[in-house]
């Protein structure tokens, strides 16, 4: 599931900045309109730009399951023996009536990891004990995405993500960079009353847009939204308040790419008592910064000597699974090894004696 944001634009050098937006100094929710630097023929250019962004809802609330399989190659036998597991099996049986194959019954532990922890099952051991969810043999592997998230140490995913970029808004608006909020106040508050109706605070939702429906209906929910005093009109305080924001982005607006790590022990390698088996623990790790991609695709490709031309160019960011390399830790008893390693030791054990002797 992806958020994001499109951004639709023409370039040439016979748009009407009237007909685009409002000017390279206004920054409206939908159109933007900057000169560009002359063409490689020498016209002059522009860029109208439609902007939107776009959030999916519920993106948390989707399933995802895992199926996996192995196949260990056995010592006995010359290596021709396999022991062969699959998550999605409930008994000890596999496809292929070779007797060379062996089935592995196993169980899928999801660990419950920190947030960004580096620890794995077969190098820390502690990490077997804590786990989020136990599914027994032949059970479907299935969780929500957010239930995939609590068991990486992420539980919400409008809470702020600090090991994203800060944010620079404040910087752009010390710097003029940006309009400050008084600024923007004054610019809608056309008759200079001190408050902002809704034909004033609407006008950045619909002039210069082809959505004047939709622009009107989002700049009267946001006017709503932000009248305190239910009296239909915005005081500067009240206006002020869509200038409010957080220092990190959230990480529904950054993205979490999940990668999944299978890390399978047999029963002589994992710490858990009683269980006469290979357990397979599935480790979820979450990525700190932005999950984020970018799609550019051209209506008229633009040409370098007249550059003109129209694209449409997509931002963006969310949930994506990735898979991790596998992990595996299997044994078998041997006793023609073991034999072999008593008969090596006993000679080399003998071996101090023997110079001495000499």
């Amino acid at each position: 599931e992806f958020d994001g944001s499109i951004m639709s634009g023409t370039i040439g050098c016979n748009i009407e900045r009237k007909s685009c937006g409002t000017g390279a100094s206004r920054r409206t929710a939908f159109k933007k309109f900057e000169d560009l630097p002359k063409s490689a023929d020498g016209k002059e250019t522009c860029q109208c730009v439609d902007q939107a962004n776009y959030f999916v809802v519920g993106s948390d609330i989707g399933t995802v399951a895992l199926e996996y399989e192995y196949q260990v190659a056995l010592s006995a036998g010359g290596g021709k023996n396999f022991l062969v597991g699959n998550s999605g099996s409930e008994r000890e049986q596999v496809a292929s009536d070779d007797p060379n194959f062996k089935g592995d019954l196993i169980r899928t532990w999801i660990l419950q990891q920190p947030f960004h922890s580096h620890s794995h099952a077969d190098t820390t051991p502690d990490t077997q004990t804590k786990t989020y969810r136990r599914f027994e043999p032949g059970a479907d592997v299935s969780m929500t995405v957010k239930e995939w998230l609590e068991a990486s140490g992420i539980v919400d995913l409008d809470a702020e993500n600090s090991w994203a970029p800060a944010n620079q808004l404040e910087d752009l608006i010390k710097e003029g960079d940006y309009p400050s909020a008084d600024q923007e106040f004054e610019r809608l508050d056309t008759d200079s009353d001190g408050k902002l109706n809704l034909t004033e605070f609407e006008i950045d939702y619909t002039e210069g847009s082809d959505r004047d429906t939709d622009g009107k209906k989002l700049a009267l929910a946001k006017l709503e939204d932000l009248d305190s005093d239910n009296n239909s009109e915005l005081s500067f305080d009240e206006f002020s308040g869509s200038y409010s924001f957080n220092k990190y982005a959230s990480r529904r607006q950054v993205g979490v790419r999940l990668t999944l790590t299978v890390n399978c022990m047999s029963a002589a390698f994992h710490e858990e008592v009683g269980v006469d088996g290979t357990i397979c623990f599935i480790e979820v790790k979450a990525d700190r910064g932005w999950n984020q991609m970018t799609i550019t695709d051209y209506g008229q490709p633009i040409l370098a000597g007249p550059a003109r031309g129209s694209f449409r160019h997509r931002t963006v960011s969310g949930i994506s699974f990735s898979f991790g390399p596998p992990r595996g830790t299997f044994g078998e008893p041997d006793p023609i090894a073991a034999l072999a390693s008593i008969a090596i030791f006993s000679i080399y054990a003998s071996l101090p004696a023997l110079v001495i002797s000499l």
